[in-house]
């Protein structure tokens, strides 16, 4: 078996640049496909004193939210210019690995890295979401490239751009505080083996105080922010779905269909491949990238179990990056094209296989978005009365009933001026006697039951993540 690399690697290059350009045409990017994406859409509409005053209440660091007010004088923070926001991670992305990567590695290396990051999970979906993920996933792939560069150079540059790449990381995505965090403790690792540790251990210092004082401000929000999630319940981490996260490199998936077991073995295969050249190869900063992924994954799943929620694979976006920036960087070590053709065979296949995944979640939610309207149609009327028990439900219906009164059963968020604050549900019914009454739920928080007993309630609409409640009287 014989075929140019540097050919190969522009060939792929190639591909994830029209990957890139079908973002800006995708269907998807035009329509409200998350639940999370209203709630950022009706924060940055707000001043950005009062924005910011409501993220300090989210469970999400602030970068993401400046970044997108940043930009609103040109993007007048319109669906699709919010959509494109997200998508210019991936382009820079893509400038990084036809630089700084294909320099230090050569075109292959170049080539299957943007591939992946196009084609793998559920980056597609993940770079046409109005979120911070394609964010984190840039700043992360940023700070692993330059913990390399501080390996070996351990010069002030190298040590200023990881320092700000991490800082920039980690008020983007706080699981990048686990990932940054063991990076720095793998560069100790390495500084206590070396010979001259003495000066090299006040560079690292220096790095960890900066980063320290500058995250310390939101730090204190971060614990605020923690304790108001971890009376939320939640459903417990199985073994089915430990199996899942192990190939979530690959296969971003819970099924377990045949199918989907067979690319899950298949995944794990090509894991097992990985290590062994890995050991062959010596490659130490390769192995690291599978370490912190893994690692990443293993806190994460121990953390999250013990506060509000499982672990959810969009988390892992930034981890599963630099797994993949590890995986390319040892495909060029490879001497033979036998085991190299057979490392992109999987590649390929599991593209093919995310790519399907893919095609059928945006479907899925384009048919949730349609059964939304068509539901917000037939009930947007001066009859109907809308009352929302959480703000999830607020955000999720109140754009398509424009004619209809609407109430709010609690007075924490940033409700529209048309919608009326009433913390008695009783007072609202008997002021609309012969309207239609329907309560909004996020099911995520359960809070309907204290209506269940007291109240005669049918189910109208369900998202999977809200849920509309007529009343009956």
């Amino acid at each position: 078996m014989h075929f140019d690399r540097d050919i190969l690697g522009k060939i792929f290059f190639a591909v994830a640049i029209l990957i890139g350009i079908c973002m800006f045409f995708c269907p998807i990017s035009n329509i409200l496909i998350h639940i999370d994406e209203y709630w950022t859409l009706s924060l940055v509409n707000l001043p950005f004193i009062e924005g910011m005053r409501i993220a300090v209440s989210d469970v999400h660091p602030p970068l993401h939210y400046i970044i997108i007010y940043a930009l609103s004088p040109i993007t007048h923070n319109n669906l699709f210019t919010l959509k494109v926001i997200s998508i210019i991670p991936y382009w820079i992305i893509l400038a990084i690995s036809a630089t700084k990567i294909r320099k230090d590695y050569g075109w292959l290396t170049c080539g299957v890295f943007a591939f992946t990051i196009a084609t793998m999970s559920i980056f597609l979906i993940e770079f046409l979401t109005v979120r911070m993920y394609p964010w984190a996933l840039l700043f992360m792939i940023l700070a692993f490239i330059y913990f390399k560069e501080v390996i070996v150079n351990f010069d002030r540059r190298s040590w200023t751009l990881l320092t700000l790449f991490t800082l920039l990381g980690i008020y983007t995505h706080y699981f990048l505080l686990f990932t940054c965090g063991m990076i720095y403790l793998l560069i100790l690792l390495n500084i206590l083996r070396s010979s001259d540790s003495k000066g090299k251990i006040r560079q690292w210092a220096y790095s960890v105080i900066s980063l320290a004082i500058l995250y310390a401000p939101w730090f204190i929000v971060l614990i605020r922010q923690l304790a108001t999630q971890t009376s939320t319940s939640h459903e417990p981490t199985l073994i089915t779905n430990i199996f899942s996260y192990t190939t979530f490199f690959a296969i971003n998936t819970t099924s377990l269909s045949m199918e989907m077991i067979i690319l899950k073995v298949l995944a794990i295969i090509f894991l097992a491949i990985v290590i062994f050249l890995i050991y062959k190869n010596k490659a130490n900063y390769e192995a690291s990238g599978v370490f912190l992924m893994y690692a990443t994954m293993i806190i994460g799943i121990v953390v999250l179990s013990l506060s509000f929620q499982p672990l959810r694979s969009r988390y892992l976006i930034g981890v599963i990056g630099i797994f993949w920036l590890s995986v390319s960087i040892l495909l060029s070590k490879i001497e033979s094209n036998k085991i190299l053709g057979i490392m992109l065979a999987f590649i390929l296949v599991f593209s093919a296989a995310s790519l399907i995944i893919t095609d059928d979640e945006a479907t899925s939610r384009i048919m949730g978005a349609n059964e939304r309207e068509d539901f917000l149609e037939s009930i947007n009327n001066n009859s109907t009365v809308i009352v929302y028990n959480t703000n999830f439900g607020y955000m999720f219906i109140h754009g398509g009933v424009n004619e209809t009164s609407e109430y709010s059963l609690s007075d924490t968020y940033f409700y529209d001026d048309n919608v009326e604050v009433s913390k008695d549900i009783d007072k609202i019914i008997d002021k609309h006697p012969k309207d239609n009454i329907y309560l909004v739920n996020w099911k995520g928080a359960d809070k309907n039951k204290e209506f269940e007993e007291s109240l005669k309630l049918s189910k109208s609409y369900d998202s999977g993540d809200v849920e509309v409640l007529k009343i009956n009287k």
